[in-house]
C-alpha cells in the first residue's frame, strides 16, 4: 500500500500499448479465416498498408486492447519496476 500522496508506479503507456498490438495482431490472424497460418499472420500487414498510415489507425484499434493489458499485467503481478523501460516492438 501506497503512503498518501505518494504515487503509484505505472507501466508506460508505449508499454502497454505495444503489448496490445500484439495481442491485436493475434486476434487478428484468429479471426482472418483461411488456411494458410502464413496467409492469416499477415493480416495485419495488409490492414496496415489498406491504411496508409504507418500504422497509426492500426495503433489506435489496437488501444482497445489497453485495458485488458494492464488487468492482466497486474493480475500476473508484473510490477513496473520489473520491467525493462525498454520499450518491446510490434510484431
Amino acid at each position: 500500500m501506497s503512503k498518501k500522496g505518494e504515487k503509484k508506479a505505472v507501466h508506460s503507456e508505449q508499454y502497454i500499448r505495444s503489448i496490445s498490438e500484439r495481442v491485436y495482431r493475434i486476434e487478428l490472424a484468429r479471426m482472418a479465416g483461411g488456411l494458410d497460418p502464413a496467409w492469416r499472420a499477415g493480416e495485419a500487414d495488409r490492414m496496415i498498408e489498406k491504411d496508409k498510415d504507418g500504422g497509426k489507425k492500426f495503433s489506435n484499434r489496437a488501444g482497445q486492447y489497453d485495458h485488458l493489458t494492464r488487468a492482466y499485467l497486474e493480475a500476473l503481478g508484473i510490477k513496473p519496476s520489473s520491467v525493462t523501460s525498454t520499450d518491446r516492438g510490434g510484431k
